[in-house]
């Protein structure tokens, strides 16, 4: 009787520790996958608003000549205009947030299209320019993780660095 109750009682020890063991490999793996979760989400608002900037200064680099470049209020949204011209025809690039993405519509100049026609470029909460003297910018975009990046871009052709 007493080797019988020495046989159940290591059976339910090892049972016990079984399942300490387990609970602790299923609680490790949970918290494992939520810091990969988190760190994936915050790379991919960085990676989101880093391009949005990125994309926007190499944009305003691409139209540096005189007049290519202006801020216009277009159906009350604030938009940057990059003008520039191909085998004779007038183009506009405008560049804007709108439904949470950072937005190009490529246009001829003259044109009256909607901005409901831009592409998507990247998701974004805010886009901001301003033009803060001749040839001197100020953009600041807000990415869906609500930071704001705010940079400076100077237009050569205009006088800037």
């Amino acid at each position: 009787m007493k080797k019988v109750r020495s046989s159940m009682i290591d059976i339910l020890f090892t049972l016990a520790l079984f399942c300490v063991f387990s609970a602790t490999a299923l609680g490790v793996t949970l918290i494992g996958s939520r810091v990969y979760q988190n760190s994936a989400f915050a790379m991919e608002n960085h990676f989101n608003s880093t391009t949005a900037i990125s994309y926007v200064k190499e944009k305003m680099h691409q139209h540096d000549h005189e007049g290519a470049v202006k801020v216009e209020i277009v159906e009350g949204k604030q938009v940057l205009i990059l003008n520039s011209s191909l085998e004779g025809y007038e183009l506009k690039t405008m560049i804007y947030e709108q439904d949470g993405f950072l937005k190009e519509l490529y246009v001829l100049k003259d044109s009256s299209v909607g901005l409901d026609g831009g592409q998507n470029v990247v998701p974004i909460e805010k886009f901001q320019v301003e033009e803060i003297e001749e040839g001197l910018f100020r953009i600041c975009i807000t990415g869906k993780d609500h930071i704001e990046k705010t940079i400076l871009i100077g237009m050569q052709a205009n006088g800037g660095d």
